[in-house]
C-alpha cells in the first residue's frame, strides 16, 4: 500500500527576538557622556550607550541615563536639530519606566509625535531611582514604518540628545518639549556625523567645557552706540530701556566679532545665523 500526501504549509520568516542589552555602560560600544569623564551610575547629566545586539544583529541597543524623573532620549537626525529625526528613549508613566518610539516631522512641533506602531522597540529594564532614569532597550535598526517616521539607523546621523523633569502629558503624546534641566545640555552630541551601527569609540561632544582661555583676550566695545550694526525695539529706544536689543561690531583682533545684547527678560537673549528665515530646517549658530 502506497501513502501519498498532498499539502499546503504556511511559510513564516521567524524573526529572533533581541538578546537583553547590557546594563553595563562601559559595554556599549559607542559611548557619549556629558560632561566627559563622568560616572554614569551616579553623577552625568546624560549619557547614551549604542551597539549592534549580540543575539540579533537586525536590533541596536540602547542605554539612557539622566538625573531627571521625566524622560530621556537620543535622536538621530540629518541636521544638528530636531526636526525630521527618529527619537527614542524611556519615559516615566504611572511611576513606572517605559521605552517608546517617536519621530520629529521636518517643519518641527513643540511635542514630537508616538509612532503610530511601537512594535519595533523591545524594552528590557527601567528604573527610576532617586530622581535619576536609567533603561535599556532594543530598536529594530532597519525599522518597518514608513522613512518619514522610522530612519534606518543604518547610515550616518548626527546624534541629538534630550532630557525633560515632566513625563508623557497624554495616552498618544511622544516625548514633551525639552527642558534642558539640570545643566546645560548640547542638543547635538558632536560635530561629526557617525553611524550608530558602525562606529565605535567614546565620541567627543560638541559643545565640551575647559578651563584653558585665550592669552589674548579680546575687548568688547561697551557703549552699545558706538557699535557698527544695531537692532532695537521698539524703535528709537535707549538700549537700557529696550525690550531687545542687539549690537554687532568688528573687534580690534580680526578673528573676532564683538557683541552687545540685552533684553528685558529674566531667562536668555540670543541672536541666531541661518541661511534661511528660519531656525529649523537647517542648520545654524546660535550665541
Amino acid at each position: 500500500m502506497k501513502l501519498t500526501l498532498v499539502f499546503c504549509g504556511l511559510l513564516c520568516a521567524v524573526t529572533a527576538i533581541p538578546g537583553m542589552p547590557s546594563t553595563d555602560p562601559s559595554a556599549y560600544d559607542l559611548r557619549y557622556r556629558i560632561p566627559t569623564g563622568c560616572d554614569p551610575t551616579t553623577d552625568c547629566t546624560y549619557f547614551v550607550g549604542l551597539e549592534v545586539n549580540a543575539n540579533n544583529p537586525s536590533y541596536l541597543d540602547v542605554f539612557l541615563t539622566a538625573p531627571v524623573a521625566g524622560w530621556v532620549a537620543v535622536g538621530f537626525s540629518p541636521t544638528p536639530s530636531m526636526p525630521d529625526s527618529d527619537v527614542f528613549g524611556c519615559i516615566v508613566r504611572d511611576s513606572e519606566v517605559e521605552a517608546i518610539d517617536t519621530y520629529n516631522v521636518p517643519t518641527g512641533a513643540r511635542n514630537n509625535r508616538l509612532d503610530p506602531e511601537q512594535g519595533d522597540i523591545v524594552f528590557s529594564t527601567g528604573t527610576l531611582e532617586n530622581g535619576r532614569i536609567t533603561c535599556t532597550f532594543s530598536r529594530l535598526i532597519a525599522g518597518d514604518q514608513a522613512p518619514s517616521v522610522d530612519r534606518n539607523l543604518n547610515n550616518s546621523f548626527f546624534l541629538l540628545s534630550g532630557f525633560n523633569i515632566n513625563g508623557r502629558t497624554a495616552e498618544n503624546a511622544g516625548f514633551s518639549v525639552h527642558r534642558f534641566t539640570p545643566g546645560d545640555l548640547p542638543r547635538a552630541l558632536a560635530t561629526e556625523m557617525v553611524n550608530p551601527v558602525m562606529a565605535e569609540g567614546e565620541l567627543p561632544l560638541m559643545m565640551e567645557p575647559t578651563d584653558e582661555c585665550p592669552t589674548d583676550v579680546p575687548s568688547p566695545v561697551i557703549d552699545p552706540q558706538d557699535y557698527r550694526l544695531r537692532r532695537r525695539d521698539p524703535a528709537g529706544c535707549d538700549p537700557q530701556d529696550c525690550d531687545f536689543f542687539m549690537g554687532i561690531n568688528n573687534n580690534t583682533n580680526p578673528e573676532y566679532l564683538d557683541f552687545y545684547m540685552t533684553a528685558d527678560i529674566g531667562g536668555w537673549v540670543a541672536v541666531g545665523f541661518s541661511p534661511s528665515a528660519n531656525m529649523v530646517s537647517v542648520p545654524q549658530h546660535m550665541y
